[in-house]
């Protein structure tokens, strides 16, 4: 498991090896702008998908889980699997219902 120290050091490195990299200050600037630029663009795409996303994944999940109860042997393993499919739906029943509230009420 990597430490404080560990990470800062690894970040201060990158910076330092980023920094040389470059002719300029104004270089640096200009690579470090490009860098922050990927990172707000990959941002606002995960904005982007929201809600439609999640409740996807969450039927994703629910699906998954009905088919290792359909797959199993076991009993207990069988209730496991469908008490998590039910927790998987009634998510995506929340986000579904709140999406449908937000686009009737304007928010």
């Amino acid at each position: 498991m990597m430490t404080t120290k560990t990470i800062g050091a690894a970040l201060a490195l990158a910076t330092v090896l980023s920094l040389s990299a470059c002719n300029t200050v104004n270089g640096a600037g200009k690579d470090l702008k490009s860098a922050g630029s990927a990172i707000s663009d990959a941002s606002g795409e995960k904005k982007k998908k929201g809600p439609d996303a999640m409740e996807s994944y969450y039927r994703e999940q629910a699906a998954s889980c009905a088919r290792e109860a359909a797959a199993t042997q076991l009993s207990q393993v069988r209730d496991r699997y469908r008490r998590s499919e039910e927790a998987w739906l009634a998510m995506a029943d929340r986000i579904a219902r709140t999406a449908a509230f937000k686009a009737t009420n304007g928010t």
